[in-house]
């Protein structure tokens, strides 16, 4: 289990929780149990910890995540649990983002999955992954904005051992298989999945310095890591 840092501890502190939204264990164990659902440490943890939430990044409403899993409502009146079935596991809905039309599922191991049509992928390897994630974002300074660009990386090992070598921090709390996030002056690179089957990975900047951005996404381009 990925414990919370203090940053995402005290992120959640400050945030609204919608309590019709979330139980004790033994109660998240029972409901799971009459249902015939496998229980599982992750989808528990979801319910108990998490379930109810409303993850958002200042200044960036679209960008809201409401962690929803079993209401009270349906636990009192004992409502059946759709479950969905992959790769010989099953997924439960788990919230809905502000703006993104996707389907948001857990699953057994506690990985977040997001689906659209034919495109099913993990978009965070856990809820304290995503939770990392939101603090990182939320704590960028008020003075940053996000640039208007995307890059595709080309190259993601090297990629990173490039801005290693620019002397760009990897913020290791916020950091899982599908989310990194660099920091150093007055530039943020954000690598993150890409929201489709294709396994690909796409960087985004924030920053206060035009031309320090500008240059960085050019040199990242004639190095060939990124396009």
């Amino acid at each position: 289990m990925k414990q919370l840092s203090k940053r995402a501890e005290k992120y959640l502190s400050g945030l609204f929780r919608d309590m019709k939204w979330c139980c004790d264990k033994d109660n998240a164990v029972k409901y799971m149990e009459s249902n015939s659902i496998p229980v599982s440490k992750p989808v528990v943890r979801y319910q108990v910890d998490y379930s109810g939430y409303d993850l958002v990044v200042k200044g960036d409403e679209d960008e809201t995540f409401y962690m929803r899993l079993f209401s009270r409502d349906a636990m009192s009146k004992g409502k059946f649990i759709e479950v969905f079935e992959s790769d010989g596991g099953i997924m439960i809905d788990c919230g809905y983002h502000q703006t993104a039309q996707y389907n948001f599922l857990i699953n057994e191991n506690g990985e977040i999955i997001a689906e659209s049509g034919k495109d099913s992928f993990v978009l965070h390897s856990s809820a304290e992954a995503m939770i990392e994630s939101y603090a990182f974002l939320n704590s960028i300074p008020d003075d940053f904005h996000k640039f208007n660009r995307y890059c595709e990386v080309l190259d993601k090992d090297n990629l990173f051992a490039y801005l290693f070598r620019r002397n760009f921090r990897l913020d290791r709390a916020s950091e899982d298989k599908y989310h990194s996030y660099f920091t150093h002056g007055n530039v943020i690179v954000c690598c993150s999945i890409v929201w489709t089957n294709e396994k690909k990975y796409i960087l985004s900047f924030y920053g206060n310095d035009e031309k320090s951005y500008t240059q960085l996404c050019e040199d990242l381009i004639k190095n060939g890591l990124c396009r």
